[in-house]
């Protein structure tokens, strides 16, 4: 066809970001197939099928749209869109008063689809009273209903369990993907030929084109579907030996035992509420409570939410008759269960009455923590004692622990912030929060390397998801205000010193650093007022003795 000039007719549009990062996927389906699923059988199914889905009237199953690279006004009748209805590869069809064209070929397309939680699916957030953020991310109720046919909670109780609609978690989607991809590897594709990507969501129902190259306007979907944040596996493959491979079994492939990373939960008829607690981590909601009496907990349990109970760290609000009712069934279980008297003191758990044979099932729970903090403790001294080489080779010397080897490496970069080797300190800080190891303290130290190195907007950054973490805090305050001196925004620099103050009316520290930036900003007065407040409370400061010499000390 020769070449025409389609700029009168559409507008090309940039769209989609290949690269990305998951931290779940979600399938939903019927527990018969989630079994062989996690089994390792894993169903492709193709376009054309979905396409049909939603001629027979589920649209959330299926989409007519899918595909398809190019729309235009039904009533459209130029050259261009004229000899497109000509070309045998396409196929083109009305919806909505529009002509859309799709490739035939793509329908053939073996293809499956997820639900993919991303890093950037948090988008609620809320605050405690003490300043702790939780991030939350939404599925919404119909997400699921559009998978099951809008059953009801009783036509699911009423149905065979082996036909019952599920949800599977997968909860490592990068190893998952990688067991996709190297078992249809064995079956004779390239690694060019697998596609693994987000979904992205545009208005179909406007005039446009696809800018992308084939087969990737299957990972283009109208804004309708976004609820569904679809992940997809395409196979861009005229491969005859992969082709007859997936028609003699059932366009099914086996990528060996998920059990490690897949687990099934019952279906939801409520919104799934998702919260990040940590880089690599996440708590959920169930599909519907799971009822656990206390006489069938083990000690170690009973004490974990005795602890939590005391602690009022459980996620449910309780009032305080109802904290105690719960205690005292607590504590009546563990008497009864273990003749044991137990009292919840200051963040302390005191047992009483214990026989041998409690304390070495209490001393077997404890050995883990203990190990750990011995460790950290003799890393600590050393470290105190600014004896360096003698720290490391004593975390080298654990090299086999893999629990405290990884403790280590916070430690090593400890040592290098000491040593002045900030952005060395820095790749083992981002190591240690990466991973979840020492999370908060990671965070502090980073910030503090960042400033360190004048990067005081990372500086802040840090210290921004540092309070989401433990909340309203004087310190972090204190430091954010030292960041924002160094970038010479004052003012604000000194709203956060205000706020460290009144959490802490006797902190030297943030006096000191307000009196800075006061003095920079020519307010000599204030800014004596903050020194003598610091040397009050710390008389026999070095720094803060000699800048009140030399700077405050003749004003009036």
């Amino acid at each position: 066809m020769d070449y025409i000039d389609i700029t009168p007719y559409v507008k090309p549009r940039a769209v989609l970001n290949f690269n990305f990062s998951t931290i779940l996927l979600f399938r939903c389906t019927r527990r018969k197939y989630a079994e062989l699923f996690v089994k390792g059988k894993i169903f492709f199914n193709q376009p054309k099928n979905w396409i049909q889905i939603a001629k027979n009237g589920n649209k959330g199953q299926g989409d007519t749209l899918e595909g398809t690279f190019l729309s235009a006004k039904e009533n459209d009748n130029s050259n261009f869109i004229e000899n497109l209805k000509k070309d045998r590869n396409l196929t083109h069809f009305y919806e909505n008063g529009f002509i859309y064209f799709r490739r035939k070929k793509i329908e053939e397309l073996y293809s499956i689809c997820f639900y993919g939680l991303k890093d950037n699916s948090f988008t609620q957030k809320n605050i405690e009273e003490d300043g702790k953020a939780h991030y939350i991310s939404m599925v919404e109720n119909s997400y699921f209903t559009d998978f099951s046919s809008n059953i009801t909670e009783s036509d699911y109780e009423s149905m065979e369990d082996s036909e019952k609609p599920v949800v599977m978690f997968i909860n490592n989607p990068h190893k998952f993907f990688e067991r996709v991809k190297n078992a249809l590897k064995k079956i004779g594709l390239k690694e060019d030929e697998i596609i693994i990507s987000p979904v992205d969501y545009i208005d179909k129902k406007v005039i446009s084109i696809s800018t992308i190259p084939y087969p990737k306007e299957l990972l283009l979907k109208d804004n309708y579907f976004s609820k569904q944040s679809e992940i997809r596996i395409i196979i861009n493959s005229s491969n005859d030996k992969f082709i007859k491979y997936m028609k003699d079994n059932n366009n099914t492939i086996d990528i060996g035992n998920n059990e490690d990373i897949i687990e099934i939960y019952d279906y939801y008829f409520k919104d799934l509420l998702i919260e990040r607690t940590g880089k690599n981590s996440i708590i959920f909601t169930l599909p519907k409570p799971v009822l656990e009496s206390f006489e069938e907990m083990n000690l170690e349990r009973l004490l974990n939410i005795l602890i939590q109970i005391s602690s009022n760290t459980i996620p449910q609000t309780l009032s305080n008759d109802e904290r105690e009712d719960l205690l005292t069934q607590i504590k009546r279980c563990i008497k009864d269960k273990y003749n044991i008297d137990v009292v919840y003191n200051n963040g302390n758990v005191e047992i009483y009455n214990a026989n041998e044979e409690i304390f070495k099932y209490l001393e077997n729970i404890e050995k883990p923590y203990k190990k750990v903090l011995d460790f950290e403790n003799r890393i600590c001294s050393l470290i105190e004692k600014r004896k360096y080489i003698e720290a490391i080779k004593e975390i080298d010397s654990e090299l086999d622990d893999d629990k405290l080897n990884i403790i280590g490496i916070y430690y090593k970069g400890k040592i290098q912030e000491l040593q002045k080797k900030y952005s060395e300190a820095i790749e083992k800080y981002t190591y240690c929060i990466n991973n979840e190891i020492k999370e908060c303290d990671s965070l502090s130290s980073r910030s503090n390397c960042y400033c360190r190195i004048g990067k005081y907007d990372l500086a802040l950054q840090d210290l921004e998801i540092l309070q989401d973490k433990i909340g309203y805090n004087s310190q972090i305050y204190a430091n954010k205000g030292i960041n924002y001196v160094c970038l010479n925004k004052l003012n604000e620099a000194i709203k956060e010193f205000d706020k460290s103050i009144s959490m802490n009316e006797n902190n030297p520290f943030a006096y000191y650093n307000r009196s800075v930036a006061y003095y920079r900003l020519s307010n000599f007065k204030q800014a004596k007022e903050d020194i003598e407040k610091a040397l009050k409370y710390d008389s026999k400061n070095v720094k803060y003795n000699e800048e009140y010499n030399r700077f405050y000390k003749d004003i009036s």
